[in-house]
């Protein structure tokens, strides 16, 4: 088994040599920290998958999770049957969103809740008589997932180029970031010209053969590309004009990483749809959904729509969903959401504290407790990324890497003395890597 775990982790690089990553076996957690099998302690920087918002080890979650599996260990959400638990849910998630959405469908993952919203956009238009309407608009470098169908809605080519087969109607339109750009005057028109690549798009396509255009309010696994909020004020305006869906992908950004309960409401816009999973559970069960708006079940209601045909044989599973109202129950308690909130800019100004002297870093991104950081690098020869994430795993953290950009996205409960401790072994983790690529004198930095 190790030796197909490692087969699935090799870089390539241009001379054909391959750095070779060894699968880390990690073994216990507790707050923000892990532990692997060697007993070394690493402090989690990206919150295992962008999931684990209220840290490890909390027991009232195995605690909550064995009295449902006690009480109803599992029944389904078909033909008619429905279960305390995930009408609860749907409840709690009805007043997170202040009432303004009104349906709710559960799932395993962000992926199936992806290709669950495309399914439930599809449906909507058809029963609207509207059956020619199903152009999926997404954008370049984009994730939304690894099923077939999320995987070509996303944007990300090395995972496009895999697919066996090609999606029909999905289109792609360019990302609305440049980190050279980031702060300064250039990026609100830079964002602006983006954004009109959308209509842009509409009109090529035709708006009477467009169902929805897809997008992460800030892009996550791209490399955590956060626009200008000029951006989140045009896309909206657009979709409505040409009656477009907006669904908005909250698989990353919901459940409080950017200090509220869902990234969409940071960035002060309303979609028609949102995904979401991850920190529903803070990734103590695989649970996801869809969130449908209220004036969209409202019509649907009114045109007599027929059933909803769609589900999965684990949709609004029992301990999921207990697991999931416990998890929000902790994020309102220990207000969670108001801590991301109040040392975000605490955060922010240590990671560029740490970072700003080396001659290998360029812009850094962030809002709340999410951040991306870019390495200037011009030498295909190296993956610099994936050193630096190395290097971070020996100074006792870990990071993760997307190209030339390193991302970083904590457990929401971190505290300013272990930002501090985070903060200080990335500056460890880039002194050793400036050292080790500036040895070799062949090696340039990106002009």
């Amino acid at each position: 088994m190790k030796n197909i775990i490692n087969s699935f982790s090799t870089i390539s690089t241009k001379d054909q040599k391959k750095i070779d990553f060894h699968p880390t076996k990690i073994i216990s957690g507790r707050g923000v920290y892990v532990t692997d099998e060697f007993g070394k302690e690493l402090l989690d920087g990206m919150a295992g998958l962008w999931c684990v918002n209220i840290g490890y080890g909390r027991e009232e979650l195995a605690e909550e999770a064995k009295k449902q599996m006690i009480d109803l260990p599992y029944y389904h959400t078909f033909y008619g049957s429905s279960l305390d638990s995930t009408e609860k849910l749907s409840e709690e998630l009805q007043n997170l969103t202040n009432h303004e959405f009104s349906k709710f469908f559960f799932c395993n993952s962000g992926s199936e809740s992806v290709d669950s919203a495309i399914k439930i956009a599809h449906y909507i238009w058809k029963t609207k008589g509207k059956e020619d309407k199903k152009w999926i608009i997404s954008r370049e470098n984009s994730y939304h997932g690894s099923t077939i169908a999320a995987t070509a809605i996303g944007g990300m080519n090395k995972m496009k180029c895999q697919l066996g087969n090609h999606i029909s109607n999905i289109a792609h339109i360019n990302h609305p970031f440049d980190h050279s750009l980031v702060g300064k005057q250039e990026e609100e028109d830079f964002a602006r010209k983006r954004a009109l690549k959308l209509e842009e798009k509409i009109l090529e396509l035709g708006p009477e053969n467009v169902a929805a255009f897809i997008a992460e309010p800030f892009q996550g696994a791209g490399g955590v590309m956060i626009p200008h909020k000029i951006y989140w004020e045009i896309i909206p305006e657009i979709c409505k004009k040409y009656n477009i869906l907006l669904i908005a992908d909250e698989v990353i950004g919901g459940f409080g990483r950017l200090g509220c309960w869902f990234s969409y409401m940071h960035f002060g816009f309303q979609p028609d749809i949102f995904t979401f999973a991850k920190g529903l559970t803070s990734g103590y069960l695989p649970m996801g959904g869809v969130a449908v708006h209220k004036n969209i079940v409202n019509t649907l209601t009114n045109l007599n729509a027929q059933v909803f045909h769609h589900g999965f044989t684990y949709s609004g599973h029992p301990v999921c969903a207990s697991v999931a109202l416990k998890n929000i129950e902790i994020l309102k308690k220990d207000k969670i959401i108001d801590h991301v909130k109040s040392i975000s800019p605490y955060f922010k100004d240590k990671l560029k504290e740490a970072i700003e002297t080396f001659p290998i870093i360029g812009s850094i991104s962030s809002e709340g407790l999410v951040a991306g950081i870019q390495l200037l690098w011009d030498d295909d020869s190296m993956d610099l990324g994936s050193l630096c994430r190395e290097e971070a795993y020996n100074q006792g953290i870990i990071m993760r890497a997307s190209g030339n950009r390193l991302i970083l996205s904590p457990p929401l409960i971190i505290t300013k003395n272990e930002i501090d401790t985070l903060c200080q072994r990335i500056h460890e983790t880039l002194k050793v890597v400036t050292s080790k690529i500036f040895s070799d004198k062949k090696l340039q930095l990106r002009k």
